[in-house]
């Protein structure tokens, strides 16, 4: 299997079964948490695959593609464990969540035409998965060109 692809799909089992955690022990809760060790997990495939790729002889663009295109992979994966796990497994939790950020709101003074607004939004179970998947791809490509940077001075052959 080619490093892109298996880095693609590792990344994408690897955040659903963090979500799946988050979501069946109620650390939901604590939102940074979630957001904070999704981002190292990214983050540490990034690393993985890229240093492949660079095994592999792929110039600098190239591990920025193929960390774009692992992104893509995992953000798709996500896409759909997301969808399953909102609708089938754990219904509640995007309403659970939306009620506690509308109680925050309204203790900062926001009006409740913006509080229903923000509800709609949270509780939609495709925005919810969309941005999981706009997550996954500004931080797996703002992430590769970074760590490209990094591991084509490291690992890279010699080029002729």
């Amino acid at each position: 299997m080619k490093p892109t692809l298996k880095a693609g799909i590792v990344l994408g089992v690897a955040v659903s079964v963090w979500t799946l955690i988050v979501m069946a022990f109620g650390l939901y809760v604590v939102p940074p948490l979630f957001v904070v060790v999704a981002t190292v997990i990214e983050v540490g495939v990034l690393i993985w695959g890229l240093r492949q790729t660079a095994r592999e002889g792929k110039r600098y663009l190239g591990q920025v593609g193929a960390g774009t295109l692992m992104a893509l992979i995992g953000g798709i994966i996500i896409i759909v464990t997301s969808l399953l796990y909102n609708s089938v497994f754990f219904p509640e939790v995007l309403s659970e969540i939306a009620h506690a950020a509308a109680e925050e709101m309204r203790a900062a003074g926001t009006s409740e035409a913006e509080i229903e607004h923000q509800m709609a939004r949270q509780t939609s179970l495709i925005m919810n998965a969309i941005t999981g998947f706009a997550g996954c791809m500004v931080i797996g490509n703002g992430g590769s060109f970074i760590i490209a940077a990094f591991i084509r001075t490291k690992e890279a052959p010699p080029q002729a």
